[in-house]
């Protein structure tokens, strides 16, 4: 909530007044302090926000910023510019980083409690995710689509897997729930139980071209993959309170294992891969 209020407002150009005496905050301190997972909203006890507009080469501008960069810092022009931007490597600040450091950390321990798929591969499979003062769980849908065909599932938004993050353990009757409202994208409504709603596509003619050779003893040649690498791809991750789904001031009081911004997107993510 604090981000997207801070964020809102620096889109805006909004003037935000506080007590006099204050110094103004640059971009890159608001920068570090959201790459920090911090309270950019606490900021105004020592900060006043002042009028920021639209630059060529990063898109927002302190006209009244005092910050000065130190001995052999970069410019924020330059910092923040966009093809810089994404010719980063991560780093130890990077989100999955983290989130990956955090699991390996607190010893997060993930099992698999349930899993009923048929000879097609349909069904649903249950993780549950231990961590050091609570539990979640994971659960997954695997669906057969009529890929190709007219007025086929494919058409509809649906997804080949499904998945969602939830609190503490699932019984037999919320997981029906789930799996009446994840099918189709946007269709369904969820709760605060659920944090993240991730969903996939499989390439159908790639996936059993290698089916058909693994079922044959064989490797797929790596022709098959020249064009198409994929056998299946995420293509949704919902969080945020989407489809009445928990939203990050939520989490961030309930559930301090995702309290840093898109924390729970990052693992949900994960599991799914």
């Amino acid at each position: 909530m604090a981000n997207d209020a801070i964020l809102a407002c620096l889109l805006s150009g909004v003037l935000t007044e506080q007590p006099k005496r204050m110094r103004p905050i640059s971009e890159t301190e608001i920068l570090q302090t959201l790459i920090l997972g911090g309270d950019p909203i606490g900021l105004h006890a020592s900060w006043r926000l002042t009028q920021f507009e639209p630059d060529k080469s990063m898109g927002l501008r302190n006209q009244h910023s005092t910050h000065r960069p130190l001995p052999g810092q970069s410019q924020a022009s330059e910092a923040m510019d966009l093809p810089r931007l994404s010719s980063h490597y991560p780093s130890r600040l990077s989100i999955a980083r983290v989130m990956t450091r955090t699991l390996i950390e607190q010893n997060w321990r993930i099992t698999r409690a349930s899993c009923s798929l048929d000879e097609q591969g349909a069904g649903d499979i249950i993780y549950t995710v231990q961590t050091p003062d609570s539990k979640f769980s994971f659960v997954v849908f695997s669906n057969r689509l009529n890929h190709g065909l007219p007025g086929g599932d494919s058409e509809n938004n649906a997804w080949d897997i499904t998945a969602v993050l939830c609190a503490g353990s699932v019984e037999p009757a919320y997981v029906e729930h789930l799996r009446s409202n994840v099918g189709n994208s946007c269709r369904g409504r969820l709760d605060s139980r659920s944090f993240v709603l991730v969903g996939a596509q499989q390439n159908s003619p790639l996936l059993e071209s290698v089916i058909l050779h693994l079922a044959s003893g064989r490797q797929p040649p790596a022709e098959l993959f020249a064009r198409e690498s994929y056998l299946y791809r995420m293509t949704t991750v919902y969080g945020g309170g989407r489809l009445g789904m928990s939203d990050a001031h939520n989490l961030k009081l309930n559930h301090p294992e995702f309290a840093n911004p898109f924390s729970a997107e990052v693992f949900a993510s994960f599991m799914l891969r």
